[in-house]
């Protein structure tokens, strides 16, 4: 008897240290827990960047993570835009855009690069509209 509980006793012991031990599996991070960057295609001081960065401040105070407007003007649009659909996929990187021209433009461009149409995009939200369309 004595031997028999000695041994369960040890035996506890040993899963006791193995659990302690074993690698814990790992955590899924939270969005976000690095800053976010919002691409405005255009250049600094216009209309898109002024209201890219009201929403880039609002966006940093209610998700506690810093939020960078980084303008990338050029070629209609094309430079920022085509900085976006090369960006990871991860959310991290968001394209600012005032109009749908922005996104024919990105489309021809990666047809021309062969990169599959808007891979990975996701729209997020309407900003404003215009009914003068």
């Amino acid at each position: 008897m004595q031997k028999a509980r000695r041994a369960l006793t040890l035996l506890g012991v040993m899963a006791a240290i193995t659990a302690t031990f074993a690698p814990a599996p790992a955590m899924a991070q939270l969005y976000p827990s690095k800053p976010i960057t919002i691409i405005v295609s255009y250049p600094p001081g216009g209309d898109t960047d002024a209201l890219a960065r009201l929403y880039a401040e609002k966006l940093s105070t209610k998700l506690g993570v810093p939020v960078v407007v980084d303008n990338k003007p050029g070629a209609s649009g094309t430079i920022g835009n085509a900085f976006v659909a090369k960006a990871p996929a991860d959310g991290y990187t968001l394209l600012f855009t005032p109009n749908t021209i922005s996104i024919a433009t990105l489309e021809g461009w990666m047809r021309e690069q062969k990169i599959p149409a808007l891979a990975g995009a996701s729209w997020l939200a309407l900003l404003g509209a215009d009914d003068q369309a």
